[in-house]
């Protein structure tokens, strides 16, 4: 994130136990910073898929441009990327079949948004899932084209009226998603 603080990325810990989640776009070498305001006890590299707050420390090896979902682990001392090369629509109107590519999001590097255009026929239930895979999926509640609740394995079926929508979708972290439908 060219070491902009307001380019910083939040990952989430909502259970307590030093395990984080997040997701967002990288593009060099970057280290996790547990502290807004500052760099102190910053995380660099301690080795392949590890880390720790090492004085002058080296950066995290950049893992190639891309949107990724990034886990760290603190208890652990440990990190994972995993690029998500796909998000995409999945519902009734799928067939709930997560390996369809029809319904696939592009990602907009501007707006750190991934953005779509479906039609739906008919009222439909809708999630959004990431890699063609239910491993993660995304849901929440409808609210006049808006989904500010878009959460992560928990979420209920957006149930969408028919028509032709616009699709945005921010993937940042649990509490961050969101989702906004614009009726064409």
């Amino acid at each position: 994130v060219n070491w902009d603080q307001a380019k910083e990325h939040t990952l989430a810990g909502l259970a307590g136990d030093g395990k984080y989640l997040g997701y967002c776009y990288l593009n060099g070498e970057f280290k996790f910073k547990p502290n807004k305001d500052n760099w102190d006890n910053d995380l660099e590299c301690n080795g392949e898929g590890k880390i720790a707050d090492i004085n002058g420390g080296k950066n995290i090896p950049d893992p190639g441009a891309g949107f990724y979902q990034i886990h760290v682990d603190l208890g652990a001392g440990t990190y994972n990327l995993n690029k998500v090369n796909s998000i995409s629509a999945v519902g009734d109107f799928s067939n709930w079949n997560a390996k369809s590519t029809d319904y696939d999001f592009t990602y907009n590097l501007a707006d750190s948004t991934w953005d779509g255009t479906i039609t739906f026929a008919s009222d439909a239930q809708v999630k959004f899932c990431m890699n063609h895979d239910w491993s993660t999926a995304w849901g929440g509640t409808w609210n006049n084209g808006r989904v500010s609740d878009l959460t992560e394995n928990k979420g209920d079926n957006i149930k969408v009226p028919a028509g032709t929508y616009d699709i945005k979708i921010t993937i940042s972290y649990e509490g961050a998603n969101k989702a906004v439908f614009t009726k064409r």
